[in-house]
């Protein structure tokens, strides 16, 4: 067991972690093309963003969470906090690229 922080939250995970889950959820389904985005705002997000092939930090109003900006690099910061940059950043995203584009 591990205690993490994640926003203004404590998590106490076991075996598994999100990147985990999401690896399991992936290897299921029926390969579509693509790409797999993650969207993350404190550090216990770090290993889903950096198991992502767009990576997507969305800020808390006083910024993005410099440890993940750190640690991540090539990871994109949505342009608002909270949900207003996720939706932001979902948008653009699905613009950019999308398969009838």
């Amino acid at each position: 067991m591990r205690l993490l922080r994640g926003n203004r939250f404590l998590h106490l995970q076991g075996d598994h972690d999100k990147t985990g889950v999401i690896r399991m959820l992936l290897s299921r389904l029926p390969p579509r093309g693509g790409v797999v985005v993650s969207f993350g705002d404190s550090p216990n997000d770090l290993e889903l963003l950096a198991g992502a092939e767009i990576a997507v930090i969305v800020p808390s109003v006083a910024g993005p969470c410099p440890e993940l900006v750190r640690r991540v690099p090539g990871a994109h910061v949505a342009p608002r906090p909270h949900g207003r940059g996720w939706a932001m950043a979902v948008r653009e995203i699905v613009e950019r690229t999308a398969p009838w584009r």
